[in-house]
């Protein structure tokens, strides 16, 4: 599926480039809404539906004889495609060469944009593109840690195939595959019966720090225990990919690179 966003911001830069409402309205949802980087050019900044599509070209038209947005970078951010290259333009009469940075970030519903906001500032671009994908992998996590005792299904689900995980109760032996995952999680909750609460969670990009307090209760000797730790996980393809439980918050932060 993220080949596949890719592909689909590719076609809708060729047909922004050609012109082509058509091709742009096929790749976008009804409720479409694009934020152009002249944003003071637009009244209320933003075009919405098929309407505003053809509205921006017909303005876009009007403004300059010829504007194109030269792609050179594409970033899959899971839910998203980051754009990054230059705009170029001749201005309508006085022919005057323009050109900028540019990047443009487009979120996805499925298959679909459902919004398209572009940047001068491509630094900037790259921030809000940052921050979308990281809320995007806190959620992943969220969900991995909470199906770990709760949803044997739920924690499949979301676990990658080619998971490396290094336990902390296993001693940061290292565990790879999504088989080896669930054998984890079927051998813990043999012994123990447990809750954890999550504490604290966070991410940047790919990687997600949180803490969480684990109380559990040893079925065969009745011995109950409590203790924190600190995670350090990365997301791939919408699932977890690499965890290491880490004892020490300061440890866990650093190799997230989160440190504060």
């Amino acid at each position: 599926m993220s080949r596949e966003k890719v592909d689909i911001a590719r076609r809708g830069i060729d047909a922004f480039n050609r012109g082509d409402v058509e091709a742009l309205a096929a790749d976008t949802t009804e409720e479409v809404e694009l934020f152009p980087a002249l944003a003071g050019a637009v009244e209320g900044g933003g075009f919405h539906g098929r309407g505003g599509i053809e509205a921006y070209f017909q303005i876009t038209a009007e403004t300059w004889d010829e504007f194109r947005i030269l792609a050179e970078d594409f970033y899959d951010l899971g839910d998203g495609v980051l754009v990054v290259g230059r705009i170029w333009g001749r201005g309508k009469g006085s022919r005057v060469p323009v050109e900028a940075p540019n990047a443009i970030v487009m979120d996805f519903r499925g298959t679909k944009v459902w919004r398209i906001h572009s940047y001068f500032d491509q630094a900037e671009a790259q921030d809000v593109a940052l921050e979308a994908m990281s809320r995007k992998h806190v959620e992943v996590v969220l969900r991995w840690l909470l199906a770990f005792g709760s949803d044997r299904d739920a924690f499949s689900a979301v676990t990658h195939p080619e998971i490396e995980w290094m336990p902390f109760e296993e001693g940061h032996i290292p565990s790879h595959g999504l088989d080896a995952a669930l054998r984890l999680r079927d051998r813990w909750h043999g012994v123990w019966e447990e809750r954890i609460t999550i504490d604290e969670i966070r991410g940047r990009g790919d990687d997600v720090f949180l803490a969480a307090t684990l109380v559990g209760h040893h079925k065969a000797s009745g011995a109950d225990v409590e203790m924190r730790f600190y995670g350090h996980c990365k997301v791939r393809d919408g699932k977890v990919s690499y965890c290491y439980e880490h004892l020490s918050r300061d440890e866990a932060l650093k190799a997230a690179a989160l440190e504060e």
